[in-house]
């Protein structure tokens, strides 16, 4: 890449959880969304790529998302367990691997990965008893179960100017 110009990739993790157990009385809240905005970052010759992260966690219980950026100056850079940025052509193509795999990101193209992981997350709440009666005694314990699994999509936004 010239020294004026830099990549930009997104990433999404994406945890999605399904109930399997148990019940969970209240509905989650949606959060609004999170845009990643790659342009205006300093003027850095040794910058390459901007990097944002997007967690979201989407589950009956949580609905949540957040964003962090990364600059990166030097490669090979590890993104993620297992999943590392290895180089970048002229033309903007990201090259990275992810365990045995090679994958080759062309601006404005998104790369979708198996399922990562799967877990269980289980919890027990106190559901507020009726107005007018107070004490957490009167409440009623919820114990539930959510599996999460996670995959991520990685995308190439392109080639920007410094």
């Amino acid at each position: 890449m010239p020294s004026n110009k830099y990549v930009a990739i997104q990433l999404e993790i994406q945890d999605y959880g399904t109930l399997v157990s148990g019940t969970y009385p209240y509905p989650g809240m949606a959060q609004p969304p999170v845009i990643f905005n790659p342009t205006g970052y300093p003027a850095n010759d040794s910058l390459k790529m901007i990097i944002g992260i997007i967690n979201h966690k989407d589950s009956i219980v949580n609905l949540a998302v957040d964003l962090k950026e990364t600059e990166v100056y030097s490669l090979p850079y590890d993104l993620e367990p297992g999943l590392t940025i290895s180089h970048i052509n002229k033309n903007g193509t990201v090259e990275l691997s992810y365990g045995n795999e090679s994958i080759n990101l062309p601006p404005q193209s998104t790369w979708k990965s198996p399922i990562i992981s799967t877990w269980n997350e289980t919890n027990t709440i106190n559901y507020p008893p009726p107005d007018g009666i107070t004490g957490e005694d009167h409440g009623i314990n919820y114990t539930y179960t959510i599996q999460f699994t996670r995959a991520w999509n990685i995308e190439n936004m392109g080639i920007y100017n410094k």
